[in-house]
C-alpha cells in the first residue's frame, strides 16, 4: 500500500484527489479484479463520456482557432493592401540625385 492508501486505511482523511489512490504496482491486480467483478464493460467504463468530452472540446478549440485565423488573415491582407496603395513620391535614379547623397555612379 502507498502511504496515501494507508492513512486512508488507518481512519484519516485525505483530500479527495488523493483518496482514491491505486499504488503503479497495483494497477494490473486492481484491472484483474474489475475484470473477475464487471467483465469487459466494467474496464471501460466511463469511456464513452470521455470520448464525448474530447470530441466538445477539440470541437470547441478548432471552431475558435479557424475563425481566429481568418480574421488575422483578414487584418494582414488589408494592413498590406492599405501599404500599398499609400502615395509614394516618385523615385529618381542615383545619377539625378545630389552628390551629398552618395558617389555618382
Amino acid at each position: 500500500m502507498c502511504s496515501s492508501c494507508s492513512a486512508v486505511a488507518a481512519g484519516a482523511v485525505l483530500p479527495a484527489r488523493t483518496a482514491g489512490c491505486v499504488p503503479p504496482a497495483d494497477h494490473a491486480v486492481r484491472a484483474e479484479q474489475v475484470l473477475q467483478e464487471s467483465g469487459w464493460r466494467g474496464l471501460f467504463n466511463g469511456l464513452q463520456a470521455s470520448l464525448l468530452g474530447t470530441a466538445v472540446s477539440q470541437g470547441v478549440y478548432f471552431y475558435f482557432y479557424s475563425v481566429l485565423r481568418q480574421l488575422a488573415i483578414a487584418r494582414h491582407q488589408r494592413l498590406t493592401r492599405t501599404a500599398s496603395q499609400v502615395p509614394h513620391a516618385p523615385v529618381r535614379s542615383r545619377a539625378a540625385l545630389p552628390h551629398h547623397c552618395g558617389p555618382p555612379l
